[in-house]
């Protein structure tokens, strides 16, 4: 028996357990191994978002900020200055209340709480907001991971694994080091799914190599089966400080014979679909992996703490199939596989419900995500009704296609079986775009699905983009259109922008999608993202101008959230509160909120005596934090835009020289008022001036006189910002 200890890196959701590891970890242990696993992702971002690693994230950040000049800001000096001032005001408050807005998360009465779930969303996007500005030039989130070099080249990597640089690298050794210790493995298998997963991946395969020098570390999964695929073997083998080897597309069966040599004391390299590191270019050899999904037992989520993440009760993901049944979309490359996806296979539907009992009643889940690329009708219905039969009390969503087999009658017995919300791959409202994807799919078909599944009371999310190769501004207005005028079938939404994928249709054919040239710049030594240049623009600036606008106001209408937040397309908490609150629950507070007047609260009275609210203050900043956000972002912009399309080096040498040309911003010297848990507010002199005269012992009348100011004029502008919660009597001020 060979042991294997399982790592989940940073950075990806923490609201749930990913499904690559239970699988992985039940394919070993049918083979007669022993998994175990860390779940990093969940202890870096626990570790993170606690009160004495934001008080030292503002620390660090006040000092950094400090030494910043104040007469004027180069590009890198802008960009952190501007970071800074937007993160730091606040940092105090945010430190002290992130306890409590993670237990939100977790409390089953304050998570399904409207106001109480916004403010702890609110306190924990201001966190993420502290430690993304503390670790500048590092751009992280739950599903963004990302700097100006990131992953360029193996140089970059190691720089970036560097524990100065590291956000999570203190989690290493408060959980990863005591598991190598405890649990004394044979393999240590990384299990990096996406693309914001592979930096820690490489910094987590580093840090396990010098603690134990004798394990092998083996990476798989989607993300990084997708770099091997596009990368050439000199630069994979340049990965070997990190990474013993890598196992390609799906891989269970590979594990398993893997782990397999290992007990015999058999040399396991040799293996097909293992990359191996050792030379001076990564070497390997390909063999298909469509195992039968019957195969395999069901997922083994007892080596995950399912009861740790943050939700108020267990959200399992769970795959009935793998890969696509249509297998057409010509802007599709996706998963563990070298071309386009995966072989569609189902596990038999019994058996699959037999998965679903025994996980409901080993963790007491009721919750489950049916992944799979793409989950054909036909095999849903036949689940649905096997749950029906059997009386399990479960809830689920999944991403389905347009089809018109998706009758009333049909989608009636899918939510009686547990189907609270579906997300559709809608892509467009365009027939002409439609037919060039190859979607199979029609603006009639769209309406007439949304309609049956909304009125069987399931949920209808609507996934789409704009700028497909030769989309113009009316064709995506037409996609707009859409989800402004079915907003009683739709319940949530996105709309992202194209982006090319190394190995699909458009990408292996791009004359036929009117593109002139597909390109990776140097610099981008791992192919992370295709560029591409069109033989003619669609769109002009003015008609993307207007299509950014109009996705604000839908996204502000439709109550979207950020990803991973209830609101948020395909997560869990946005599951939990369809299923408590109702279809159009997002929808609906968003309407309640835009019908309340703007500045609800009663202003003061004219003799009342005023002081700042708690957690608002004054500040005089040498730079106008409005302006410097203008100019960064245009002159980032340019800088990208150079970089990509007309130096072709995304390196960093390339970025310095294109840098050096941006024009230093000046110092103007500003006031704002700093809101508790919020954006710096600027604000005339003149107001500045007045609201430092009221100390709660003075009247609004009295301020104005002392800095001679007409009480008119004093008045409506205290009464304006005291309507926000700016200002408060001095009998409720501390």
């Amino acid at each position: 028996m060979a042991s294997i200890l399982f790592v989940y890196p940073p950075t990806a959701d923490p609201t749930g357990p990913y499904l690559s590891i239970p699988y992985l970890a039940a394919a070993c242990r049918s083979r007669g191994h022993r998994p175990c696993a860390v779940d990093l992702n969940l202890a870096g971002w626990r570790d993170l978002l606690t009160e004495s690693r934001l008080r030292e994230a503002a620390e660090i950040g006040r000092r950094r900020f400090d030494a910043l000049p104040s007469d004027g800001l180069d590009h890198d000096d802008a960009r952190l200055y501007l970071r800074l001032a937007l993160a730091l005001h606040d940092a105090e408050e945010v430190a002290a209340g992130v306890k409590d807005a993670v237990e939100t998360l977790r409390d089953p009465a304050r998570f399904f709480d409207p106001a109480a779930y916004d403010d702890a969303v609110h306190l924990l996007e201001r966190a993420l907001a502290l430690v993304a500005a503390r670790h500048d030039p590092l751009e992280l989130s739950f599903t963004r991971y990302a700097g100006p070099f990131l992953l360029g080249d193996a140089d970059e990597i190691r720089r970036d694994a560097h524990p100065d640089r590291n956000p999570f690298a203190p989690s290493y050794e408060a959980h990863l080091d005591p598991a190598l210790d405890r649990e004394r493995p044979d393999v240590i298998g990384l299990s990096a799914t996406f693309n914001a997963q592979l930096q820690q991946t490489f910094a987590i395969g580093a840090h396990a190599k010098r603690r134990a020098p004798d394990v092998p570390v083996i990476a798989g999964g989607t993300a990084i089966t997708q770099l091997v695929l596009r990368s050439e073997p000199a630069a994979l083998a340049r990965l070997a400080p990190f990474l013993d080897a890598i196992v390609l597309f799906e891989g269970e069966e590979t594990l398993a014979e893997l782990l397999d040599r290992v007990d015999r004391g058999e040399d396991w390299r040799a293996l097909d679909n293992v990359v191996r590191l050792d030379g001076d270019e990564a070497r390997w050899t390909s063999r298909p992996t469509s195992v039968s999904l019957d195969a395999w037992p069901a997922p083994d989520y007892g080596v995950l703490p399912v009861d740790e993440y943050l939700s108020p009760e267990p959200f399992l993901y769970v795959a009935p199939t793998r890969g696509c049944y249509w297998e057409k979309c010509a802007f599709c490359h996706y998963g563990l596989t070298d071309h386009g996806t995966a072989p569609y296979r189902k596990r038999d539907p019994a058996r699959f419900v037999d998965d679903l009992a025994a996980l409901e009643r080993e963790h007491g889940a009721r919750f489950f995500y049916f992944a799979g690329d793409l989950i054909d009708p036909r095999y849903l219905l036949d689940v649905s009704e096997r749950i029906l039969a059997r009386g399990l009390d479960v809830r689920f969503t999944s991403d389905l296609r347009i089809e018109r087999s998706f009758s009333a009658e049909r989608c009636r017995t899918l939510r009686r079986a547990g189907l609270v919300a579906a997300a559709f791959g809608t892509e467009s409202d365009s027939p002409r775009l439609l037919e060039l994807m190859e979607k199979g799919t029609d603006p009639s078909a769209n309406r007439r699905v949304f309609e049956n599944f909304a009125g069987a009371g399931v949920a209808v999310q609507a996934m789409t983009f704009v700028d497909f190769p030769t989309e113009t501004a009316a064709e995506a207005h037409a996609t707009l259109d859409l989800i402004d005028e079915c907003r009683d079938r739709i319940d949530l939404f996105f709309v992202e922008r194209f982006d090319l994928e190394a190995g699909s249709r458009v990408f292996r054919e791009p004359e036929a999608y009117d593109i002139a040239e597909v390109f990776y710049p140097e610099g981008d030594d791992y192919r992370l993202r295709a560029r591409f240049v069109p033989r003619s623009a669609t769109k002009a600036p003015r008609e993307v101008e207007q299509l950014v606008r109009r996705v604000d106001d839908l996204c502000a209408r439709y109550g979207r959230r950020p990803y991973p937040f209830a609101g948020a397309v395909s997560v869990a908490h946005t599951l939990l509160w369809f299923d408590r609150h109702g279809r159009d629950v997002f929808k609906r507070l968003a309407a309640e909120a835009s019908a309340r007047p703007r500045n609800g609260a009663p202003g003061p009275a004219p003799d009342a005596r005023l002081a700042l609210a708690p957690g608002c203050r004054l500040a005089d900043l040498p730079y106008d934090l409005e302006e410097l956000a203008d100019h960064f972002s245009d002159a980032t912009a340019t800088v990208e835009q150079r970089r990509e399309f007309e130096l072709r080096d995304v390196g960093r040498e390339a970025y310095r020289a294109l840098s050096r040309e941006v024009p230093t911003f000046p110092a103007s010297e500003t006031t704002y008022l700093l809101p508790r848990l919020g954006t710096p507010i600027r604000i005339p002199d003149w107001v500045w001036r007045l609201v430092s005269c009221l100390d709660g012992t003075t009247t609004v009348a009295e301020a104005a006189d002392a800095i001679d100011l007409p009480r008119r004029q004093a008045s409506d502008a205290i009464d304006a910002l005291a309507r926000c919660g700016y200002l408060e009597p001095a009998g409720d001020a501390p």
